[in-house]
């Protein structure tokens, strides 16, 4: 197996949606996690610009083309995006510029942490609640 069908391989069964864009953010590559996220498939999504995927995103959108000019990659916990469709979602993002192409590209990996937070708020609940059962029973 060649080095390129190894990275297709390995990018195709992430579980971390990843995508890049060229200079006037247009997707240009999506995995098949990032079409599960987004709902759409690689022919609906690549080339279109990242404003008309996300038209609600604006300050979203905003970061990646500041990232983009800047040339300063950043990570954000707990972004809420509103995806076409008006279907929200969080997801922790990271966005890397990749500056060694003749014209300047962005990387961005997208993990759906909705199941995880709504987990951790659970545990959260059940902890506060046997506490609150402890001490009840303490005064009682």
């Amino acid at each position: 197996m060649n080095q390129a069908d190894f990275c297709k391989r390995i990018l195709g069964n992430l579980n971390t949606a990843v995508m890049t864009f060229d200079a006037q953010l247009r997707v240009k590559y999506i995995n098949p996690a990032g079409e599960i996220l987004l709902a759409a498939s690689s022919r609906v999504i690549l080339g279109q610009d990242i404003r008309t995927l996300l038209p609600e995103m604006e300050i979203f959108t905003g970061k990646l083309k500041q990232s983009l000019d800047s040339g300063h990659p950043y990570t954000e916990r707990e972004v809420r995006l509103t995806l076409p469709g008006g279907h929200n979602i969080t997801v922790d993002s990271t966005v890397t510029p990749l500056s060694d192409q003749n014209e300047p590209e962005l990387l961005l990996e997208l993990q759906q942490v909705d199941r995880h937070l709504r987990i951790a708020r659970e545990e959260n609940l059940l902890a506060l609640t046997r506490r609150g059962t402890i001490a009840g029973k303490r005064t009682a």
